[in-house]
């Protein structure tokens, strides 16, 4: 997989957060920012071992692009191009952890198909989001939940998982058992 990660323009030596999906509106993807910049300000030295890797295409990609240029934050977030489906399974499977957001919205009660497909991985799973993937995520006891758009909490939530990675460990193999379940 190193290779591949190179390939990807990844630094296969730090702890990869991976988003994979679509970049609209409703996946409220500048908490992944807020939160890398909050993590880089807090904990310096963790954020030197940390990136970012956004996998996708979508009518917000361009402006979180532009946003990631402006704030000087190239050194820690990297856009992958959309990649083929049956690519994305082996990238997560090597992150060192998964993000799922979504913007805060009066349907709580949606859960995205990729909080499965995040579990089954075996990685540990960071949901910032209210309602139901919340709640399952816990359930499973596959990772940490924050509050949709609470970018300080989902940065504490990369911090711990940065400070532990045993407890990393134990929360993706959770989450792999919860989801063979299904």
């Amino acid at each position: 997989p190193e290779t591949e990660w190179r390939a990807l323009g990844l630094d296969p030596a730090r702890f990869t957060l991976i988003y994979a999906g679509i970049m609209n509106p409703p996946q409220g993807l500048d908490v992944l920012l807020d939160a890398t910049v909050k993590l880089r300000a807090a904990a310096p030295d963790l954020a030197a071992r940390f990136q970012l890797a956004m996998i996708g295409a979508g009518s917000e990609r361009a402006r979180l692009v532009a946003r990631v240029e402006n704030e000087g934050l190239g050194d820690v977030v990297r856009f992958v191009a959309e990649q083929p489906r049956d690519a994305i399974p082996p990238l997560l499977r090597t992150a060192g952890a998964i993000a799922v957001t979504l913007r805060p919205r009066k349907d709580t009660h949606t859960v995205p198909s990729k909080l499965n497909e995040a579990m089954a991985s075996g990685r540990p799973v960071l949901v910032s989001a209210d309602g139901a993937p919340a709640e399952i995520l816990r359930e499973a006891q596959a990772g940490l939940a924050t509050p949709a758009s609470d970018a300080d909490a989902l940065a504490a939530s990369i911090r711990a998982l940065l400070e532990d990675p045993a407890r990393a460990q134990a929360f993706g193999e959770a989450g792999r058992a919860y989801a063979a379940a299904f």
